[in-house]
């Protein structure tokens, strides 16, 4: 499967790779200081990548409520809902995925931080990095190499329900 990873931020990392345990390109795209332009342009490097590299799916991180900043979580879910658009206009499947969710998967810590990223993929998979935002991307490519993220607890739960109350009562 064809995939291209996305930790988008200002200085959005990303990685690519058409075979499984392979990473084929990475790096960082440069959004710009412009807040507002930054939309427009992650549009564009996603477009640009389509065209070379023709991926099936997009994956991406999403914003996690917990955090202190809520300007910056605003500015993340922006630049996802640019991916979700995007990944919908280039007939894309779009895999959202929490940052604990990823990071459980790629390097077996959900709470692990950026440097301990980075040593992860080079001592496991030999993967030197250039900062922190292209080792996310490449987290994001390995998890989603994996399969698709897990559903989260409270839709168990309520699909859990509602099938429960279709099942016909016995007595």
């Amino acid at each position: 499967m064809r995939i291209l990873a996305l930790d988008p931020a200002a200085r959005t990392g990303y990685a690519f790779s058409a075979v499984k345990d392979r990473v084929e390109a990475s790096g960082v795209w440069n959004l710009g200081s412009v807040p507002e332009s930054r939309p427009g342009r992650l549009a564009e490097y996603i477009r640009i990548a389509n065209r070379d590299w023709q991926p099936e799916v997009i994956a991406y991180e999403v914003a996690g409520m917990g955090g202190k900043n809520w300007h910056a979580a605003q500015r993340l879910n922006e630049l996802c809902g640019v991916i979700q658009a995007v990944a919908l206009e280039l007939g894309c499947q779009a895999l959202a995925w929490h940052i604990v969710s990823w990071k459980s998967r790629a390097v077996g810590h959900g709470k692990a931080d950026k440097l301990a990223i980075m040593r992860a993929l080079r001592t496991y998979f030999g993967i030197e990095t250039a900062n922190d935002n292209e080792a996310d991307a490449i987290g994001i490519l390995l998890a989603s190499q994996m399969g698709p993220p897990p559903e989260p607890k409270k839709k168990v739960v309520r699909r859990l329900r509602k099938a429960a109350k279709k099942e016909p009562r016995l007595f």
